[in-house]
């Protein structure tokens, strides 16, 4: 692991309590799924802005910030390409699942990306819980 989990969550306890958020224990969870499902450096960056953010800035904007060095990663382009075809696809049948799971930056981020591919390979009815086997995996709440 690369990044300290305990000392990270300590953080993001002092930085709800200065931005007068209500702290949230869960929270601190996502540092060692991120630290599985993404790579040394992007965890890392990640996990840092996450702490550090302004209150008026989010996690997401944490998330584009970090992945948006992949915004012409090859392979992330071709992922969520084809993952979003398959959402659109999946919907129509009445399984869809969230294009969360289909941003292709986040995608060429991960260690895995053969863990997320074969979610997309499968049928309709099976993506969604295999994307969620994985982050859940991954110790993701």
């Amino acid at each position: 692991m690369s990044v300290d989990a305990s000392a990270l969550c300590a953080q993001l306890e002092a930085r709800a309590a200065s931005c007068g958020v209500v702290f949230k224990p869960k929270a601190c969870l996502f540092f060692t799924c991120y630290d599985k499902l993404f790579g040394d450096a992007d965890s890392a960056a990640l996990a840092t802005c996450i702490v550090t953010r302004p209150c008026d800035k989010s996690d997401d904007a944490c998330f584009a910030e970090v992945s948006s060095k992949y915004a012409d990663d090859p392979g992330g382009k071709a992922f969520q390409s084809a993952c979003l075809a398959k959402r659109d696809a999946c919907r129509e049948a009445g399984a869809g699942f969230l294009d969360d799971y289909c941003a292709g930056p986040t995608y060429a981020m991960l260690r895995d990306r053969g863990a997320y591919d074969a979610c997309v390979a499968k049928p309709c009815g099976e993506v969604k819980a295999c994307f969620e086997a994985v982050v859940a995996g991954a110790g993701c709440p």
